[in-house]
This record gives structure tokens, C-alpha cells and sequence, in this order.
């Protein structure tokens, strides 16, 4: 888990520095780093609210919907 709310976080930082980069026609750096510190601290906490309420929700259900439809067919049987 920490491992992979990790990665989301790193990958935020790149992906929010390139999209500040393209999108950003400011000549002072202390701008372009303000803006990119705000991007990247939005985008770090929507992933991260996915990572640990949303995904997690998503793979319990998946996995006992599949053990529910096991159990099922084993009766069948």
C-alpha cells in the first residue's frame, strides 16, 4: 500500500512539472514553482484518496463478488 501511494505520488509530481512546463508563460521561476507546488499537492491528493478509499473499496468488492460466484457454482456441483 505505501509502496504504491508512493509511485502515484512521484508520477504525480512528473506528470503535474510537465503539464506546469507546457502551460505556464511565466519568465520568474518563484512563479513557476508556486504553481507547480499547487498542481502537484492537488493532483497528489486526489490520487492518494484513490489509493487508499477508492481502489481498495473496488478490489474488496470485485473479490467477494468472484468468491460468492465460486461458492455458487460449488454447490451447483
Amino acid at each position: 500500500m505505501r509502496k504504491t501511494i508512493l509511485n502515484s505520488v512521484i508520477v504525480t509530481c512528473f506528470i503535474t512539472f510537465t503539464l506546469t512546463s507546457i502551460n505556464t508563460n511565466t519568465k520568474n521561476s518563484i512563479d513557476f514553482i508556486l504553481l507547480w507546488t499547487q498542481s502537484w499537492i492537488i493532483a497528489a491528493s486526489i490520487s492518494s484518496i484513490f489509493n487508499i478509499y477508492i481502489i481498495p473499496y473496488l478490489y474488496k468488492k470485485k473479490v467477494k463478488r468472484v468468491l460468492k460466484n465460486i461458492f455458487l457454482k460449488d454447490q451447483a456441483l
